[in-house]
């Protein structure tokens, strides 16, 4: 096994099974953990660049808001994942880095206080955004549940938020395929 990347997943990337269903894998790691000198924010659709937002528009609907992260005097909690280079760079597909995100190192500090170095993805050039939040009130995904900045309620199960992932996945696939010479 070669050498892992440590990761810091914050938001939806903090659940196991969202990770499990990007990378067709559980990762090691899944330990609590936080960024320092980060303010955690959010974006609505119409702030996230195409072919993005054509994408997430077709499966989530206009109501998408996505997780970001800005330089600040705060913390962001979320989880310390450990990702082979092949799961980093599927990731990174996934995320949209280079037109919508981008990965940036960041030092991590466990639950347990050990420091580490390792990277973590945000809005691009800090892109517009709605607002800065608390990072330990939020709920791991935006766009399930009761969203607590819309008050909408979402009647999602398992089955159709996985349905909702494979389209965003077969999307990555084609646009891919669509740029490729």
């Amino acid at each position: 096994m070669g050498t892992l990347i440590n990761y810091f997943g914050y938001g939806a990337n903090s659940l196991s099974d969202r990770l499990e269903k990007i990378l067709g894998i559980i990762p090691q790691g899944g330990v609590g953990a936080i960024i320092s000198q980060h303010d955690l924010a959010y974006q609505s659709l119409d702030q996230i660049p195409e072919p993005a937002k054509n994408i997430l528009n077709s499966v989530w609907g206009k109501e998408f808001f996505a997780y970001t992260i800005l330089p600040g005097q705060g913390f962001v909690s979320g989880l310390l994942w450990q990702l082979t280079p092949e799961e980093f760079q599927d990731l990174k597909k996934w995320e949209f880095c280079g037109t919508w995100r981008e990965m940036i190192p960041v030092e991590i500090t466990t639950s347990e206080g050990k420091k580490m170095s390792g990277f973590t993805d945000r809005a691009l050039n800090y892109q517009n955004y709605i607002e800065k939040i608390d990072s330990l009130s939020h709920p791991p995904d935006l766009n399930l549940g009761k969203i607590i900045f819309t008050e909408r309620e979402s009647s999602l199960t398992t089955l159709q938020v996985s349905e909702k992932l494979d389209l965003i996945r077969l999307a990555i696939k084609n646009l891919q395929q669509n740029v490729q010479p």
